[in-house]
């Protein structure tokens, strides 16, 4: 079935419950990315009540709501005995068939939408080692240079200052009309080269959601 079959469905489902909880029914239907739901609540008293009613109302639907992360230990003990939690050590479809993916790197770390989050520290974290790695054997041509670029995962733009400097070097490639196996100008070479030297010595970049 399709993504938008999903949608509707699930959507027909909990139109049901419009009338009884439509705060809750309002806010699973705004914090939904396909088939993952990133919601919230100012105290653990609300989470846990968003956790529970939204738990039920899709169980009801064939709906099963699993996998659940907070950076609160108080609700994750209160969570504990539903069997509902995250497992750090759980590896995706996507982590398997995409080995250049930047990996947890411990067990207070995991993907949100394909962003790392610490959830002990409740940071987004952005590192690089996998990066690093696929531009060693990466060519100094055009499209070299385009598909690092591309490599960098960043919907948010947190990361667009740190870029800055790559896309220029790569419009720079354009405006000389290259090839795009056509190898850099060795001025191009040296500022990605420095580039990337500067990112190894960062290591990460952490943002406090």
């Amino acid at each position: 079935s399709s993504p938008f079959h999903l949608l509707a469905t699930f959507r027909y489902h909990l139109s049901k419950y419009q009338g009884s909880y439509p705060l809750i029914v309002q806010e699973i239907i705004d914090s939904m990315y396909v088939d993952d739901l990133v919601s919230g609540a100012d105290t653990v008293q609300g989470a846990h009540n968003l956790f529970s009613q939204a738990k039920r109302m899709l169980k009801e639907g064939g709906f099963n709501l699993r996998k659940f992360a907070t950076n609160s230990r108080e609700l994750e003990v209160s969570l504990a005995g539903d069997e509902v939690l995250v497992d750090p050590k759980c590896i995706t479809y996507a982590e398997i068939t995409h080995p250049s993916i930047e990996q947890p790197r411990s067990s207070q770390e995991l993907k949100v939408l394909g962003i790392l989050w610490n959830r002990g520290e409740d940071k987004l974290v952005f590192c690089f080692d996998a990066f690093l790695a696929f531009a060693k054997s990466t060519p100094y041509t055009r499209r070299g240079l385009l598909q690092l670029i591309a490599r960098i995962y960043d919907p948010l733009g947190l990361l667009s200052p740190m870029m800055v400097p790559l896309k220029c070097a790569l419009q720079r490639a354009c405006k000389l009309n290259l090839s795009w196996d056509c190898e850099l100008p060795n001025e191009i070479c040296c500022l990605v080269k420095s580039w990337l030297r500067s990112l190894s010595e960062v290591g990460s970049f952490e943002f406090p959601r």
